[in-house]
């Protein structure tokens, strides 16, 4: 008891309201969601895990631990909440980069990138 008193102090203190269920992080509007909606060309973001990317025709495999450079993002696809980007990657043993693309969720994005 005495725990949630002091924690109802330390709310009322700090002049914010909480609701049981809320994220704090979030709603700070810091975190992977924050970034993911505000990703830009020019970002650069750091692979976490490998995946396939090109499509078809391309397909391409970014290795972790690789670093894209976003050249174009979009937003208007037309597949509900996917966002679809252009990147740029260097080629592994090589000195030059190349294009390719991809489309992806938000759970696609915190499971295979974090920002650099």
């Amino acid at each position: 008891m005495k725990y949630i008193r002091y924690m109802k102090l330390i709310r009322e203190h700090i002049n914010e309201k909480f609701q049981e269920e809320s994220d704090p992080i979030e709603d700070l509007g810091i975190g992977s969601k924050y970034i993911y909606d505000n990703l830009k060309q020019g970002d650069m973001l750091r692979v976490k895990k490998s995946f396939m990317a090109g499509g078809k025709l391309t397909p391409v495999n970014i290795k972790e631990s690789a670093i894209i450079r976003i050249s174009d993002i979009s937003r208007d696809f037309p597949i509900k909440d996917k966002t679809t980007i252009s990147f740029e990657y260097e080629v592994p043993n090589k000195n030059y980069f190349c294009m390719s693309g991809i489309h992806f969720n938000f759970n696609f994005f915190v499971k295979h990138f974090e920002i650099v």
